[in-house]
């Protein structure tokens, strides 16, 4: 089996979420899952410092922060296509909102980056499995919207009401659990989005992945 990550840089304030990106791929690898990452070759939105958190001035490649997570082994998302693999996997962080999308700016009337759109839309129409941490299922609900999917953010009744607002069914979830849609075979975990996430609760709520790919692979 293999799946696809899409990274949006390095860091949790303006790329990939770094304990998220690797518990989802100790977790997959332990599933016996191959790997594969991609990234858009183009600047982030802007570089935060993650000592101060304040911005800072210079450009970054998205694609080349995000080989830091990946050691080296990135490849441009216009490379990437559905029917090369059986998952699609997107942690969170702010990047997901900012370089992915403009959800940090514009909320529940965003719009996605249409490579990012083609992917996430590619896999679901292929049936494949699609996980998303943290902030990125308000990603995928935007890419999906219409086409009502059941997903969580959380815990938190904001965050969630965002959700609900792109047709998506909104389940609030602890930081330990799991919403999967079986229909459409997204499985959302809330990570650093519940008030209680941390490295050990993002572990624990992927473990049910094991069913999920067993169900899907059968």
């Amino acid at each position: 089996m293999k799946a696809a990550m899409l990274l949006s840089g390095c860091g949790v304030f303006d790329g990939s979420e770094v304990h998220e990106a690797t518990i989802l791929l100790l977790v997959l690898k332990q599933l016996g899952v191959k790997v594969d990452f991609f990234s858009l070759d183009r600047n982030s939105e802007e570089v935060v410092s993650h000592a101060t958190r304040g911005k800072l001035p210079e450009k970054r490649n998205m694609m080349e922060m995000s080989g830091r997570i990946a050691r080296g082994k990135i490849s441009a998302m216009q490379q990437l296509k559905a029917g090369d693999y059986d998952l699609l996997a997107i942690p969170g962080g702010f990047g997901a909102a900012s370089n992915f999308s403009d959800f940090a700016k514009k909320g529940a009337d965003c719009s996605v980056d249409p490579e990012v759109a083609r992917v996430i839309n590619e896999f679901h129409h292929a049936k494949k499995v699609i996980v998303a941490l943290c902030i990125a299922p308000m990603i995928v609900a935007k890419a999906l919207q219409g086409k009502s999917v059941q997903m969580t953010v959380g815990d938190q009744i904001d965050d969630l009401k965002v959700l609900a607002s792109m047709g998506c069914d909104a389940v609030s979830c602890k930081a330990d659990e799991a919403c999967y849609d079986p229909v459409n075979r997204i499985y959302t975990v809330p990570a650093y989005m519940a008030s209680k996430g941390d490295p050990v609760t993002i572990f624990n709520s992927l473990q049910q992945l094991r069913e999920v790919l067993h169900a899907t692979s059968c």
